[in-house]
C-alpha cells in the first residue's frame, strides 16, 4: 500500500458553516446555484432552500405580482421557477413580466398598445389584429 492509497479524500466543504455557503451561493447566478449542488451535500441543501430562490426574486417582485389579475400562489422556489417558465400579465394585460432563467434578471415585454406608434390609428400605416399564440390581446402590423 502506498502513501496516497492510505489517505482518505477530505471534503473541505464540510468544514464551512452553512452561513458561509449561503453567502457564496447568493453571490452567483441561478445557473451556478444549480451547478453548485454537485459540490457537496452542504451546498446542495443550501442551494435547494427557499431563501436562496428568494434572493433571485428581485426586491420588488411582490409589487409586480400584485399587478397581475391572476397572481401565482406558491412558495418562493416555485414562484422563481414559475416566473422563469411562464410570464405573467400585468396592467390589464398590457405588460408581461418574467425572470431570465440563467441570470435571474427581471424582464418585461410591452404590448404594442402601450407604445406610442406614429399614425397607429391610420389603417394605411398600421392595423391592429389578434394572434392565437400571442399573450397580448392585440398586435400591431405595419
Amino acid at each position: 500500500m502506498n502513501f496516497s492509497e492510505s489517505i482518505a479524500p477530505m471534503n473541505y466543504f464540510e468544514e464551512l458553516p452553512e452561513g458561509c455557503i449561503f453567502e457564496i451561493i447568493s453571490k452567483t447566478t441561478p445557473t451556478d446555484v444549480v451547478r453548485s449542488t454537485i459540490l457537496s451535500i452542504e451546498f446542495k441543501l443550501v442551494a435547494k432552500s427557499d431563501e436562496i430562490r428568494g434572493i433571485f426574486l428581485t426586491s420588488n417582485y411582490q409589487r409586480n405580482i400584485d399587478r397581475s389579475k391572476f397572481p401565482p400562489i406558491c412558495n418562493t422556489k416555485e414562484l422563481f421557477l414559475s416566473l422563469c417558465d411562464s410570464p405573467i400579465l400585468l396592467d390589464n394585460d398590457r405588460l408581461s413580466f418574467f425572470l431570465d432563467k440563467h441570470s435571474g434578471k427581471k424582464c418585461f415585454m410591452i404590448t404594442a398598445r402601450k407604445l406610442n406608434i406614429f399614425a397607429s390609428d391610420d389603417i394605411r400605416s398600421w392595423r391592429w389584429n389578434t394572434h392565437p399564440n400571442s399573450k397580448f390581446i392585440s398586435l400591431s402590423f405595419p
